[in-house]
């Protein structure tokens, strides 16, 4: 099922979200764009970001964060997303400069991703139950177990920002997707399409087709 579902196609409502009920703050100031990978998306100029803090993304459960994104040249450490608890010392999941930051045992974590910039990437975090795991393109680029990764509370979401710091992501951001599975543990060819409430293509690590749901 899906959690929540932002095709940004809106203009006048850009935190629309196709399952009733999800609500999605906007801070500061973000804008529609017609360059979307499929449509029209989210644009997002260094001075604002969404916040939600209603979605479940506690590590016993299952869940895939899945996202098209586009960074321009100004992208440098500014945060893609976060999701973080506000707690003491900081908790949480970053994706920020090109790199995956993680809470582990209280202690940030780097990984690097090799996001490339002026192109459109997508971008996968899924949550098996036993593994963190962080796609880009549909290649895997981590994989670490979730017993050791620190959110504590409920974690609240952030798509532009990072409660930590003051400065904002430059870009474009299209289908924002959360959904209750463990979609992808291993690497999978991304979306060709505009993002569904219903189907779910299942893959193999031979990329072979299991299922849908």
């Amino acid at each position: 099922m899906i959690k929540s579902l932002l095709h940004f196609n809106n203009p006048n409502d850009l935190t629309k979200d196709e399952i009733k009920g999800v609500p999605w703050k906007v801070v500061g100031t973000v804008a529609s764009s017609q360059d979307g990978k499929f449509g029209n998306c989210l644009s997002m100029t260094g001075n604002g970001y969404l916040q939600n803090n209603t979605i479940d993304l506690s590590l016993d459960k299952e869940w895939t964060l899945e996202m098209w994104v586009y960074a321009d040249s100004y992208y440098g450490s500014q945060p893609v997303f976060s999701i973080s608890s506000g707690e003491s010392p900081s908790r949480g999941i970053l994706i920020e400069g090109g790199k995956l930051y993680v809470a582990v045992n209280n202690s940030w974590r780097t990984f690097s991703l090799d996001f490339p910039i002026s192109q459109w990437v997508h971008f996968s975090l899924v949550n098996s139950l036993q593994e963190l795991y962080a796609f880009v393109n549909g290649i895997r680029k981590v994989k670490l177990s979730n017993n050791q990764v620190t959110l504590g509370g409920t974690p609240e979401i952030l798509l532009g920002s990072d409660r930590t710091i003051s400065t904002y992501f430059r870009g474009l951001v299209d289908e924002f997707r959360i959904s209750d599975n463990a979609l992808w543990t291993y690497d999978f060819t991304p979306p060709t399409h505009e993002a569904s409430m219903f189907k779910y293509i299942f893959i193999d690590k031979n990329n072979t087709v299991m299922g849908m749901r």
